[in-house]
Parts: C-alpha cells; structure tokens; sequence
C-alpha cells in the first residue's frame, strides 16, 4: 500500500486541475470525490435547488468526476488491474444498471425521477470499479451467482403479474420491460464470466452490484 501512496497523491493532483463543464460551486474533482455521490448531491441541491433536472445535472456531474478518476488510474501510469478487463465491466455494468432502471421505468409507467436514477448509473458504477482498482474501500459481502439470477427470476414474475393486472395496463410497458430483463440477463451473463477469473474479493465486489442493482428494478421488494 505504502508504495501506492506517490501514485494517488499525483492522482488527486491531477483532479484537482481537471477541466470542469459545470458549476460546481467551488469543488474540486478530488472535493466531490471525497464528498461522495450523497452528500455531493445534496451540497449541490442546497446550492442549485432540489428540482429533479438539478439532482439529474449532480449525478451526472458526479459520473463524469468519477470516471475521469479512474481513467487517471487506468492510464498506465498507475495501473493495478488490467485496463482491458475492467473497461470491459465498465461497459457491461453500465448496461446492466440502465436495464435495471428500465425495469422500473416500465413497471412504473415512467417519470421524471428516472432521469436521475439513469445519471447515477455512471457514478455507482464508477466508484465500484474504483474499489477493484484502488483496492480501497469496505470489504464486500460475499456474493454468488445465483443469487443475481434468483432475483431475474423475481422479476420476471413480477412483470407478468402487473401484465395480467388490468388496472396496469394503461401504464405498464410490458414488451419493453422484458426486453429490458433480457438486456440485464444477457450483461449478467458476460459479467459472471469476467468475475469468474478475479479474486474472490473482486468478485464478491462485481457481483454485490449487480444484486444491488437487481434489487432496485423489484418494486415489490421489502413490501
């Protein structure tokens, strides 16, 4: 870890001259970062108003923040995983995450809030990959395959009970939020396979996410 120290101090340094195209209200890169994607979102809407189009602007400011962090990380100059697997879960997570949010979209029959949980996408997946490549951060509950895939089939059921449901049909996008399921399978499956050759640590940290992210297109969880 000791030897790792140099290569993040000239990571903050280089965050903290980065190139912003928002207002953000006086804070660095490295100043959000250290906030978190929370408290980063509420410092802004104290600043710019609660709206949802604002909460929407700070996930997305958040995102980009987060990448340009792990891109710094990623650029061979400090470099502790390979670049080509972890862009590879970069894109595959990102999908997995949207899909998750269609699910829910769909289910819903939409709304304006949407916009942000699709902005947060970018920011969640940011700093879960920045738990693989900065080996920082809590350490992950263990976590199988098979629970990802229990909560598909959750769902699944979920979208065919509101499809028979007669009072949804005016709202529920029933054809969309399958293809979206398929969309969330078919990322998980791609996932599983990358994780499969990671640490147990790594993995356990791949797949928490995607449960979590699972989770929150179950509309009927915790009821």
């Amino acid at each position: 870890m000791r030897r790792l120290l140099p290569c993040f101090t000239l990571l903050l340094a280089s965050l903290a001259l980065a190139q912003e195209s928002h207002d953000t209200y006086g804070k660095t890169d490295a100043q959000i970062l250290e906030m978190g994607m929370e408290k980063w979102s509420d410092f802004f809407a104290a600043k710019a108003g609660g709206s949802t189009s604002t909460m929407t602007e700070a996930a997305g400011i958040y995102g980009e923040v987060a990448k340009r962090r792990n891109d710094l990380l990623l650029s061979g100059k400090v470099q502790t995983k390979p670049r080509g697997k972890i862009l590879k879960l970069r894109k595959l997570m990102s999908g997995f995450a949207s899909s998750s949010v269609d699910v829910a979209y769909c289910e819903s029959g939409g709304g304006t809030m949407y916009n942000t949980m699709w902005a947060a996408v970018t920011g969640v997946v940011e700093d879960t990959l920045y738990r693989l490549v900065s080996r920082s951060g809590p350490k992950a509950k263990p976590a199988v395959v098979s629970q990802v895939t229990r909560m598909f089939a959750r769902i699944s059921k979920q979208i065919e009970d509101l499809h028979g449901d007669k009072d949804n049909l005016d709202v529920f996008k029933y054809a969309d939020a399958k293809k979206a399921l398929e969309a969330m399978r078919k990322n998980y499956g791609q996932i599983v396979v990358i994780a499969r050759t990671m640490s147990r640590h790594d993995s356990d940290i791949i797949l928490g996410f995607c449960l979590q992210e699972a989770r929150n297109a179950d509309t009927d969880l915790g009821e």
